[in-house]
């Protein structure tokens, strides 16, 4: 069987799993834009406390930790040169985020939020990194991002094929 365009870039950078494919009911088949490759675990969601504290932190102190985190996922898993462009436009959001002084915050409270942004994948940083964006309209960012990470996929999708 072919695997389903949702599947490109597995597992870091895939579509979420498609519940029609893990009940055994999917009929979109290889045109499915969900992932039908197993996941191992639950995506890791912050918790309440800690989107609190990200939305108390300056956009570009906490998009440095979401860049230094997803660059480091990519050198991880292999695929540094292939997010490339995906990371140079992270780095762009956080030169152009405003400059301002954080609040006074538990270093405990920062070191288990970079835990947990951790045990994240490289899609779920990246969509962290949109949803927490200030400046820019999440739509407009949404599309470019979108566009990237779809030639990403497609990038990664051809490596695993040859």
């Amino acid at each position: 069987e072919e695997v389903a365009v949702g599947s490109m870039g597995h597992p870091e950078v895939c579509q979420r799993p498609c519940l029609y494919f893990a009940a055994g009911t999917c009929s979109n088949g290889a045109a499915c834009r969900y992932c039908h490759m197993p996941h191992e675990q639950r995506a890791f969601h912050p918790d309440k406390q800690q989107r609190e504290l990200m939305k108390q932190m300056p956009e570009g102190h906490l998009l440095k930790m979401v860049s230094k985190r997803m660059r480091s996922r990519a050198a991880e898993k292999g695929f540094l040169a292939e997010a490339a462009e995906v990371l140079a436009l992270v780095d762009t959001w956080t030169a152009q985020a405003p400059v301002r002084a954080a609040p006074l915050v538990p270093q405990h409270r920062v070191a288990k939020l970079e835990h947990n942004l951790s045990r994240m994948t490289f899609s779920a940083l990246l969509g962290l990194a949109v949803r927490n964006l200030k400046g820019c309209p999440e739509r407009e960012a949404g599309e470019v991002v979108s566009e990237v990470l779809s030639k990403m996929r497609t990038q990664l999708a051809k490596q695993n094929l040859q």
